[in-house]
């Protein structure tokens, strides 16, 4: 299971809670659809195993799996607030516009979250995508990112493959075209 599909069955708990406890009768239609479209997209995760924004949890290993961590764990953090404010403010307009507003922070934290890691992660992508991130740290004088990256492509690439030259000779021509600007400056 993923990150989206925890999300989407914690979003269907609260949802159907909130139906239950009949929380904001003025809004009882709307939370009505929320909930039923929360609960559709949980069983599609479930079924069709749909991998929107997925990362491995598991921290330890490395600096970078902390942060994911600790990243999910705030934005719970937020959300666990925002639904407990929601139900406990006692001005019926300000509750209705904190409802409001924690129903949309309920979408837009997971997919802010998971944009961050999935920009962040090279690994995920593709070696077309890796060659295109490449030229353009080249172009931009950028050249120990540029190293990175192409270290991540020899990574995807089969040792008995063609492509792994190819990237060595690349990789040896940009340590020359930085040593020539070191010079320069």
């Amino acid at each position: 299971m993923n990150i989206f599909t925890y999300i989407t069955g914690i979003a269907t708990l609260i949802g159907l809670f909130l139906q239950l406890k009949n929380v904001f009768p003025k809004y009882k239609e709307l939370r009505k659809k929320i909930t039923l479209v929360a609960l559709g997209l949980f069983i599609g995760t479930l079924l069709g195993g749909i991998r929107i924004v997925q990362f491995n949890l598991s921290f330890g290993r490395s600096p970078d799996e902390f942060l994911k961590f600790l990243c999910v764990c705030v934005g719970i953090i937020i959300l666990l607030i925002l639904i407990l404010s929601s139900v406990f403010v006692k001005d019926s307009g300000r509750r209705d516009e904190l409802f409001l507003f924690t129903l949309f922070a309920m979408f837009i934290i997971p997919v802010a979250i998971g944009c961050i890691f999935l920009l962040n992660n090279p690994k995920d992508l593709n070696l077309d995508e890796l060659k295109y991130i490449v030229d353009y740290h080249e172009k931009n004088k950028n050249y120990d990112r540029a190293i990175q990256i192409l270290e991540i492509m020899k990574s995807k690439v089969d040792p008995n493959d063609l492509r792994l030259e190819l990237i060595d000779k690349k990789i040896s021509s940009i340590k020359v075209e930085q040593i020539k600007g070191s010079n320069q400056n």
